[in-house]
């Protein structure tokens, strides 16, 4: 019995690791690759684990392929490992200016990335080569592909094309601006102010200089506006307070007029005096008992 199975190939059973099952020596000949969800949970990409034929085959087709969702998996590995947030930043930034390319440019960024294109789109989803290749810190290739190509869809845009620049517009503080000439442009949401109301833009030193924007909004900041509010909001809950205490129940402009004699009568007593001083009863002197 034991020859039949060394003639069929069957011997000691093997565990492939990526799959969890056991195989023969024939179907497992102990290859080893690097595991998906070994990178993913623990950054390991230095212990080699044994698989089967079928899994090597099956880890060597998707090895290019974006099928790794990180914020998904281990959203935690983002602060671990800044490279790759950075990476992520960059690809959102690409993908705010992309729909903004309306010229053949877009297909030769697409020809340039070839099977990478899907660098262009503001995800995080990754392929197995590109984790590996961010493993090798400061000799990665990635972070300067990907910023590459954020500076020339920039310069694209901005600077280059006249059919992409026209979707620029210029600063709404018009002649308090300190750059006339320069665009603003949508995507450009960190370096540029927004009216609340109206949602121009303006340049953020140009924002600082102006006090309202050309749509009538005053453009203070939030620190005087809190101030002015809760003093106001102090005002009205003092007040409040006096017109309950008097237990009033007329309108405002009632209130107030009452509020205003109340005190003018009781500063012209104060300033004249009692007349007569024999006639002044004080409040300590009546009897303490009621009828």
């Amino acid at each position: 019995m034991l020859e039949f199975v060394q003639t069929l190939g069957w011997g000691k059973p093997r565990l492939c690791e990526y799959t969890g099952q056991l195989f023969c020596s024939s179907c497992h000949t102990n290859e080893i690759a690097v595991l998906s969800a070994r990178v993913l949970h623990h950054w390991d990409f230095f212990t080699q684990h044994p698989v089967s034929q079928l899994a090597k085959s099956y880890l060597d087709s998707i090895h290019d392929q974006p099928m790794l969702c990180v914020s998904a998996v281990n959203p935690n590995l983002f602060s671990k490992v800044p490279a790759l947030l950075q990476i992520t930043g960059v690809r959102k930034r690409i993908g705010a200016m992309l729909p903004y390319v309306r010229c053949p440019f877009r297909m030769s960024i697409y020809r340039g990335l070839a099977s990478r294109r899907y660098l262009l789109e503001s995800n995080d989803f990754f392929a197995l080569r590109d984790l590996i290749d961010l493993s090798k810190g400061p000799f990665a290739v990635l972070p300067v592909m990907v910023d590459t190509v954020l500076r020339k869809i920039m310069g694209h845009i901005t600077e280059q094309c006249l059919v992409c620049c026209a979707v620029g517009v210029p600063c709404n503080a018009r002649q308090a601006c300190d750059d006339p000439s320069s665009l603003i442009f949508p995507f450009q949401e960190g370096v540029i102010e927004r009216c609340r109301s109206c949602k121009s833009g303006f340049h953020k030193p140009c924002f600082r200089k102006i006090r309202s924007c050309p749509c009538g909004q005053p453009l203070k900041q939030d620190g005087q506006k809190g101030v002015s509010t809760s003093a106001s909001l102090k005002i009205d809950n003092e007040l409040s307070s006096a017109v309950n205490l008097l237990g009033t129940k007329s309108d405002s402009s009632s209130t107030m007029r009452f509020l205003s004699g109340f005190f003018s009568k009781a500063r012209q007593e104060k300033l004249s005096g009692p007349k007569d001083s024999d006639t002044t009863i004080l409040m300590g002197s009546l009897p303490s008992t009621s009828l």
